[in-house]
């Protein structure tokens, strides 16, 4: 049997830990209210569960399926585009951007996100695409409703 010493903590060392572990707790909040915050900036207003599933899915998900083909509603005209994408934050602040180049306010909403393996990608858009062919607006924006698009039994 090995012999070990146990070692006194003395109070400077236990304030460092308690103050180590206070940074710790802060820095986890900060992250958690930057995660809301790009919740509620990609879906709009969550309640606490859809929230905490939208999140949970984001940190459960294989990195292998981060690219997603995604529906975002345009408040003004009601058309909703079908894009894909392998950083939807990022693809946001362009779309957003695209509005205040044009002097509008960005006032549009993820209505879905379907996240799928970046080979995949380009048929799972097309297929939305195909299978909403009939209503399209202009480019990728199609005038559907919201309810079928969250309906997955329309798929």
């Amino acid at each position: 049997m090995m012999n070990t010493k146990q070692v006194p903590l003395n109070e400077s060392l236990i304030k460092a830990l308690e103050q180590d572990g206070n940074r710790l707790y802060k820095s986890l909040d900060r992250q958690r209210i930057r995660d809301e915050a790009l919740a509620e900036d990609l879906f709009g207003n969550l309640d606490d569960e859809a929230f905490g599933e939208v999140y949970n899915t984001v940190l459960n998900a294989d990195r292998n399926m981060r690219a997603c083909v995604y529906f975002i509603k345009n408040e003004y005209n009601g058309f909703i585009k079908i894009g894909q994408t392998r950083n939807l934050p990022k693809r946001m602040k362009e779309i957003k951007s695209w509005f205040l180049q044009c002097g509008m306010e960005p006032k549009i909403k993820v209505v879905a996100a379907f996240i799928t393996f970046p080979q995949f990608l380009n048929k799972m858009e097309a297929y939305y695409h195909k299978f909403f062919k009939e209503r399209r607006g202009y480019g990728e924006w199609f005038q559907i409703d919201e309810a079928e698009i969250t309906d997955i039994n329309n798929f």
